[in-house]
């Protein structure tokens, strides 16, 4: 093939970046279309062909452009695709890849920037589309992480180039090349042989011009790791070399380029995160139609990064916050009720918030929060929490005929404020009976040995405080008890909804008695 392009001297060979203007195709040993290429029908009516001796569908995230269908992309975000850098596409024009499923798909190019060292565009480039993919149409790839380049050499890759076929390489060598883009590219090097003898396979492959740009890969387990990106051909008297530039050693770049977007690229083994969710209330306790806030946090208590991170927020209907304000994160969509957000990373230890805030909160028995969170390396986990409001005294007592916490609308002696932080009846003259507990407190000594037990609403911000004495005056009254006291909070037994029984337990001593009294406190905002 021609390869009608720049080119330049490396040791004793000639080096071609090879875009090519003849659109001809990767060559394979033993070329079969039903053996190699990707497709059938391509371009204008692609179907994926079951019987390459690759697994074809494997590789849905290899695109191609229409306006030159040489050109392949490799797509490592659901929104950015690699290319060669002296064979990129153009910004505004589209991407077409073929699903899973069989459906093709189109993608608009929005933007175009190169990988720089030292200034200077080695020959790869990043693609960022207009809109993103979404897993269930084609999946990232993720990149070979093998560590030092020592391990990658000897390795067998499925390479990819022109006209939408793949054939067989194997790595031999890495080296930094001259690409004449602007920097050197690192790059490791796929060595064909000529002359067909015992060391050969039918699908060995070698580039050819508009190979440029089509990605090389080494399959492990069923799955595919990104390795390289073909950008230049040289040869000899023995064999043909393909040059692909390595995408491992230009990671760090490009997850700088793609941050902003909130995506970085995906290692294929990476380390596991260990993701926890932390809520922050305020105040601490939410009352229905007073503003609230609750800080949504995602903490990554890995000794690693926790990379290409999601978080949902899903309300229930009618509940949603007024706004949510999410520092650090990209936000992916909102919702009547849901908001979904991505991060790039998030560091040991570190905590990345979402903020809601209501101005007035939903009255509600139950406000059940979903949190759904993922990363790269960990199964996406949910979590639930209530953020239900607390009955409020006025909402308690809207409906009283004299409604002050000091008044007692059923004339039984007992203020109203008593009546709702015991569980008294506002209507009649007694207390409720509930699973065979009355609600009201008791105190009870027998044998020096005082109990002093009164039920707690776990539905409200109210303030229990115990107060002791030893003469019942007024001004003398403490809340430090003269003598040890145990303290314990529990459920009644059967349980009684939206209530718990505290307990104050002590010993006389040597004293000949105690007084022990519950004030109850109302904050201001009820």
């Amino acid at each position: 093939m021609k390869k009608q392009s720049q080119c330049w001297m490396v040791a004793s060979f000639f080096l071609c970046i090879f875009c090519g203007g003849v659109a001809e195709a990767l060559v394979i040993r033993s070329y079969s279309a039903a053996r190699h290429d990707r497709f059938t029908g391509f371009p204008s009516a692609p179907v994926w062909n079951d019987t390459a001796w690759y697994d074809s569908r494997l590789f849905a995230g290899v695109g191609w452009w229409p306006n030159d269908v040489r050109r392949q992309f490799t797509l490592v975000s659901p929104v950015h695709i690699l290319v060669a850098n002296h064979f990129a596409p153009t910004v505004n024009s589209q991407v077409k890849f073929l699903t899973a499923d069989g459906e093709v798909v189109s993608r608009t190019i929005s933007a175009i920037e190169n990988v720089l060292v030292g200034g200077s565009a080695v020959d790869v480039c990043l693609c960022t589309l207009s809109e993103p993919l979404a897993k269930s149409e084609v999946t990232p790839f993720a990149y070979m992480n093998l560590g030092s380049e020592t391990y990658y050499i000897g390795k067998e890759v499925v390479v990819f180039g022109t006209s939408a076929r793949a054939g067989y390489g194997k790595i031999s060598t890495y080296l930094t090349v001259n690409a004449n883009v602007g920097a050197a590219t690192r790059s490791f090097r796929i060595d064909y042989k000529k002359t067909a003898d015992s060391t050969t396979t039918i699908d060995d492959a070698y580039g050819e011009g508009g190979d440029s740009g089509s990605p090389s890969f080494i399959v492990t387990d069923g799955r595919p790791g990104l390795v390289g990106i073909n950008f230049a051909v040289s040869g000899d008297t023995t064999y043909n070399y393909l040059y692909c530039s390595s995408i491992p050693y230009y990671v760090t770049a490009l997850n700088t380029l793609m941050e902003p977007t909130g995506y970085r690229m995906i290692p294929f083994t990476p380390p596991t995160p260990i993701l926890g969710t932390l809520r922050v209330k305020e105040p601490e306790t939410f009352v229905a139609g007073q503003q609230a806030v609750c800080q949504f946090g995602l903490k990554n208590y890995a000794s690693g990064v926790a990379g290409n991170v999601t978080m949902t927020l899903t309300f229930p209907s009618g509940a949603a916050p007024d706004s949510i304000s999410a520092p650090g994160w990209v936000v992916e969509s909102v919702g009547t009720d849901e908001w979904r957000f991505r991060k790039a990373s998030i560091a040991s230890m570190v905590t990345a918030t979402a903020t809601a805030t209501w101005a007035s909160f939903p009255e509600r028995a139950s406000l059940y929060v979903k949190t759904t969170y993922g990363a790269d390396g960990a199964t996406e986990k949910t979590f639930y929490s209530d953020l239900a409001p607390v009955t409020s005294y006025a909402e308690w007592a809207r409906f009283f005929a004299d409604p002050d916490p000091v008044g007692d609308s059923d004339g039984d002696g007992i203020g109203n404020l008593l009546e709702y932080a015991f569980g008294g009846d506002p209507h009649a003259a007694s207390w409720k009976t509930v699973a065979g507990n009355t609600l009201m407190p008791s105190i009870v000594s027998e044998d020096g040995q005082v109990t002093l037990a009164f039920p707690v609403r776990s539905d409200s911000a109210l303030t229990y405080t115990v107060e002791y004495s030893d003469t019942m005056e007024e001004g003398v009254w403490t809340t430090e008890p003269p003598v040890p006291v145990t303290t314990t909070t529990a459920a009644f037994d059967p349980a009684v909804e939206s209530y718990s029984l505290r307990t104050i337990s002590y010993s006389l001593g040597e004293m000949p008695h105690i007084f022990s009294r519950v004030r109850v406190t109302l904050p201001d905002s009820e």
